[in-house]
Formats: structure tokens, C-alpha cells, sequence
């Protein structure tokens, strides 16, 4: 076994838990960052501007908003959306607040050309057709692309309104038939949209689409990629975007890597190609790009691009997102240990490897615990694969052994979680192991290839073999072992229970007929790009799925999820319930009728650490 061990400093829970959720933009005297700040059943969003006085930086206005926008000499646009519609308003450097426009439906974005144009990305409300039948009913119709999801939330199309800044003027952009993923950025005085396009085997194509200033419009499809994220510059005619490999034979994998594109469609060049997987978030100049990648559970920050020495910014933590502007460089740092935190410094601090400082958002922490990562290879050469786990410890003798699997499956536990925390539990007396599988992001082509298409062998075979190393090293056999995750990590915590031998499963909106599942998703055509079409891949399918006699009647299980889930439909989780209960087994089952597939509200994950937390001490019961 290879193991290598990270030590660090641990927190044991974050204080009044606002969520840092992303930087917005960064200018060399003024940075913005959203902020989700909890309530009793909601989070609200709020921009909040981070100034510089002199070398500090620190908090200054903080204004309720769910977007915004930089405009010239201090001004910042900002979106609200309230009952349907969105009240774009402008606070001054001032801090003189003036309602500008009023639109239709809920703004997902705002892009600026930096000088006198805002493109505002808007999902207008649903509009039945004209002479149905349906029109004064609350029934959706669909003629394709059918959705759960959409149907719930009376979903209509994505809309791009031109907004010019000063007179407010606005008008609807005419964006043809395509449809628009919400993606969005500015390159070379061209708008440029993230599009998809649905094809007859249930697979969708992700592409762009360009909105040039002579009024043209161009599109580029990939066969063999898909195109999202578009990242541009204003000076620049390459357009920066995340290209994920679409598999067309059985034996293909997916990848994904920085490409360029350019503003007139005739070039496209694949600029990077590792096991980061990196996505682009800035380009500072033309053909620099600023991207973040995993690499064996670490989000990294690098300098890529066709007109860039490629080079990795040194982090001591895991970068969440980031922003440049000018000479400053604005990042959200964050670890399984360390909530997401603001750091700004100047992009020659940052390269240097210096000591960014952080910005004091009034967050505490409460240290406690021991916290370590380690490296798991199992063959060698060219055919090893690595897997990664963090392992949190408490300071006393543990309980026993919780582990918790991510969601995905290409996912990792490189960040802080606040849906999967580990730290209650290991406040609980647990040690907690954050497991990365097979197919976990930063781990190279090889870890994907082991699970790829083969969820049982591949993936939960390869991870109950790390569990139980682990459990043999930390001599933990003879103590509790508690399997938790939710979606595709609750798959594997009950996919892996018996091998095991678990003490209690947690599983929140687990998949568990894959058929099933794939034909009722939402994202229908994600599994039918792994497995292919239910008609014709159905073995597959079969031999990858969790059924509930697989599950020993002797292990409790604790089960909850979203009745409005439309990625995984509620019916699992309580088709499992049924079985267990049926065949003697001890189940309990939560339904949460506010919530779609991740669970979101905040009473709502404060009743379910709760509700867990006691399950545990009481040997699986929660009364």
C-alpha cells in the first residue's frame, strides 16, 4: 500500500456557516463575491464588495442580490429576482441605489462588455401555446425534451436582453432556436452562449454559440467534444472553454481539458490534455487563461493557453474559484477541513508561492481533531490505479469508522462540504473517511477506466477494498462501521454494505435500478452517454445496479430524500424501504416535500444531522 500522509490544522465546524460561494469579479481596488446567507428555510444571496485601503482588504457594502455586474467608476449593477421577475437596480460608489429595469422572469447571469453594454441571462416564466388546450390549466406540455424538473419549476426558455448602460435602454436578443444552457461570456465584441442541442439516441451536444456585432449568429458543434464554459476577453477573438470527450465507442473514456475557439468558428485547438482536467475561469489577455484542476483531492490554479508558458499556481489549499483583474489576483481557498475563505493578493504574490492573506468575513472556527490525506495504489506500472481518502480523527479513542462516499461519480472531496460534513461526527467520536472511488476527478485516465460503465466491480468493489484497509490499519474492526452518501454515494454505501459487513447505512436519493432511474432522469442522456440507451444496453445496466435484497435485513438503514427530485425519482428510496421493512429488516424513511435531489434548506439539514446523529448513538434508531 502507498501511503502518504498530509497533515493539517482541523476545524470542527464553521461558525455562523454563510457560505462563500463564489468571486464575482476582481479589480485591483475592489473585488465582489456572493455570499448564501441562511435563514430559516432559504439562503439569501448578497454581493458583498471587498475594497482595498492601502495594502488590507476588507469587507465593504454588502448588498442583497443574486448577481452583478462591475460598471465603470465604481458603479456595480445588480440583479434581484423576486415573484417571477428580476429588478436590475445600480448602487454608486457612493452608495446611491437607482432601479433601472424590470424584466420578465429570473436573471442567471450578467456579462459586460466593460464599457457600455450588460447582456442579462433570464429564464422567462413558461408560455403555453397559442390555441392549446392546456393554456389556462397548470399542465406543461412538452413536445420533446420532456422534464420533471422544468415542469415543476414552469420553466420557459432562457432569454438574452442587451441593456445599455447609462440611458438603460433594453431589448430582447434574437437568439434563433438554439437552446441556451445559461453559460455566457464576451470575447472580441462577440457575445458568446454555452447551447445544446438534443440528439434521436438521447445523448445531448454541448456547443457554443456566437452572437457577433454585425448581428451574425454561428454555432460550433463537436462530434467528438463538448464544449461549455466559454471564457473570453474583450481584446481578444479566442474564446477560452471547458472540452469534455464524448465517447462514441464502448471502449472510450471521457476527458476534459482547456480548448480554444475562435470568434469566427474557423479555429479550435485542444490546449491541454491531463489528468487535471482543468476548466477555464479567467483570460487575463489574449491566449492566458487562468484554470482550475484536480489532482489527487486538491483543486489547483493554473496558467495555461497557446500564448502562455503553462505553469501551477502555488495554493496552500484547494481553490473553489477565482477571478483576476489588473495586477490582483482573488481567490475562495477551501479544504475538507478549512471553509471556503477569501484570499486577495497580486497575481505576483500568488505566483511567488507568498502567504496570501485572508480576508476577515467574520467566519470562526473551532479546531479540534487530527486530519490527514492518503494515496491508495493498487497495480503497478501503467496499469495502476490510484485512489485517494482524507481521514478526520477525533482526539480521544473513536466509536468506530463512518465513511462517507461523494456524489457524481466524477466528483472528489478536494472542498469543503456543508451537505457531507464530516466534522459532527468526528465531534461525535467517529472517525470519518472522505473516500474518493474510482472515477473520482484528479486521479488520471486509469482510475476513470476502472469504473467506467462498471458501477459494482470497478468502483464499489475497488472502494470496499480501501475501506477495508483502512479499517485494518486504524484497528477499528471490532467497532462500528457506518457507510453514508448521497446520490451515487449513497449507491455505493448500500452497494457495499454487505461486503463490508456494515453496522448502518445512510443513503439520501440513492439510484439503485439503473434502468429505472436513467429512463424517468432528467439527466437521461448522462446515463445514456456511459451506458447507452436502456433498450439496447440493458444488461448493462442490470449489472451495475443495487437491489434490495442485496442488502442484509440485519443492517439498519436511514433514508431520506426530495419528493421533487428529478434526478433520481423519490420511488427508489421508498421501493427500498418497502423491501427492507418487508423482509424484517429496520428502515426508516424521510421525505422531504420541499426539496428537490440535494437537500438545500437549512432546517432542513440542521433536522437531518440531527435526526442521523442520534440514529448513530442509538444503534440505528432515532427515537
Amino acid at each position: 500500500m502507498n501511503v502518504q500522509h498530509r497533515p493539517s490544522e482541523v476545524v470542527r465546524s464553521a461558525g455562523d456557516a454563510v457560505r462563500l460561494s463564489s468571486v464575482i469579479s476582481a479589480e485591483d481596488e475592489r473585488v465582489l463575491v456572493r455570499v448564501d446567507i441562511p435563514g430559516t428555510d432559504r439562503f439569501t444571496s448578497s454581493v458583498v464588495s471587498v475594497t482595498r485601503d492601502n495594502l488590507v482588504w476588507s469587507i465593504g457594502a454588502s448588498v442583497e442580490a443574486d448577481y452583478a455586474t462591475p460598471l465603470s467608476v465604481g458603479d456595480v449593477l445588480y440583479a434581484r429576482n423576486r415573484n417571477g421577475s428580476s429588478v436590475l437596480f445600480v448602487r454608486s460608489a457612493k452608495g446611491v441605489r437607482r432601479e433601472v429595469v424590470t424584466l420578465p422572469g429570473r436573471v442567471q447571469g450578467l456579462i459586460t462588455d466593460g464599457d457600455e453594454r450588460v447582456w442579462a441571462i433570464v429564464r422567462e416564466p413558461f408560455r403555453g401555446g397559442k390555441g392549446s388546450p392546456f393554456d389556462l390549466t397548470s399542465a406543461i406540455h412538452f413536445e420533446r425534451d420532456a422534464s420533471i424538473g422544468s415542469a415543476r419549476r414552469a420553466d420557459g426558455r432562457l432569454a438574452v436582453w442587451l441593456l445599455r448602460v447609462g440611458s438603460w435602454s433594453h431589448s430582447r436578443v434574437d437568439i434563433g432556436d438554439e437552446i441556451m444552457t445559461g453559460e455566457a461570456s464576451f470575447a472580441g465584441g462577440c457575445l458568446v452562449l454555452g447551447s445544446v442541442r438534443s440528439n434521436e439516441d438521447g445523448t445531448k451536444n454541448f456547443g457554443l454559440t456566437v452572437h457577433r456585432a454585425d448581428g451574425g449568429i454561428g454555432h460550433v458543434y463537436l462530434r467528438e467534444y463538448d464544449l461549455s464554459l466559454p471564457c473570453g476577453n474583450r481584446a481578444s477573438t479566442l474564446i477560452g472553454c471547458l472540452a469534455t470527450r464524448r465517447p462514441v465507442k464502448t471502449s472510450d473514456i471521457p476527458w476534459q481539458g482547456l480548448a480554444v475557439v475562435t470568434t469566427d468558428l474557423a479555429g479550435f485547438e485542444l490546449v491541454t490534455r491531463g489528468p487535471e482536467w482543468d476548466a477555464p475561469v479567467a483570460q487575463p489577455s489574449s491566449g492566458k487563461f487562468l484554470t482550475i484542476g484536480d489532482l489527487r483531492g486538491a483543486r489547483r490554479l493554473f496558467v495555461r493557453g497557446p500564448a502562455a508558458h503553462d505553469f501551477e499556481i502555488p495554493a496552500a489549499h484547494s481553490i473553489l474559484d477565482a477571478a483576476i483583474g489588473g495586477e490582483t489576483l482573488a481567490a475562495i481557498v477551501s479544504s475538507p477541513n478549512l471553509p471556503p475563505t477569501l484570499q486577495v493578493g497580486t497575481v505576483e504574490a500568488w505566483a511567488r508561492g507568498d502567504a496570501i492573506p485572508s480576508v476577515d468575513l467574520g467566519q470562526t472556527i473551532l479546531t479540534g481533531g487530527q486530519f490527514h490525506f492518503r494515496i491508495h495504489a493498487e497495480g503497478s506500472g501503467t496499469g495502476s490505479v490510484e485512489t485517494g481518502m482524507w481521514v478526520c480523527s477525533p482526539s480521544g479513542s473513536p466509536k468506530g469508522l463512518i465513511v462517507l462516499f461523494h456524489g457524481g461519480p466524477m466528483k472528489t472531496w478536494s472542498n469543503w462540504s456543508w451537505r457531507w460534513n464530516p466534522w459532527p461526527f468526528v465531534a461525535a467520536g467517529y472517525v470519518v473517511a472522505l473516500c474518493d472511488p474510482p472515477m473520482s476527478l484528479g486521479y488520471g485516465d486509469a482510475a476513470v477506466q476502472a469504473g467506467w460503465r462498471n458501477w459494482r466491480d470497478g468502483v464499489a468493489g475497488r472502494a470496499a477494498r480501501d475501506v477495508a484497509a483502512l479499517r485494518r490499519e486504524l484497528a477499528l474492526g471490532d467497532r462500528k462501521l457506518i457507510l453514508m452518501g448521497g446520490s451515487f454515494g449513497g449507491y455505493l454505501a448500500l452497494a457495499t454494505a454487505r461486503e463490508l459487513g456494515a453496522s448502518m447505512v445512510v443513503a439520501h436519493a440513492a439510484p439503485l435500478d439503473l434502468a429505472r432511474v436513467a429512463d424517468a432522469s432528467d439527466v437521461s442522456w448522462q446515463w445514456a452517454r456511459e451506458f447507452g440507451s436502456t433498450q439496447n444496453s440493458l444488461p448493462i445496466y442490470e449489472s451495475s445496479s443495487v437491489y434490495a435484497h442485496e442488502v442484509p435485513a440485519s443492517i439498519p438503514i436511514l433514508l431520506s430524500h426530495g419528493l421533487n427530485d428529478d434526478l433520481v425519482p423519490v420511488q427508489e428510496s421508498l421501493t427500498l424501504h418497502r423491501h427492507h421493512r418487508a423482509a424484517g429488516g429496520y428502515a426508516e424513511l424521510v421525505i422531504f416535500r420541499d426539496e428537490a435531489h440535494p437537500l438545500l434548506r437549512p432546517q432542513n439539514l440542521s433536522a437531518w444531522y440531527e435526526w442521523v446523529l442520534a440514529s448513530i448513538e442509538n444503534g440505528g434508531c432515532a427515537a
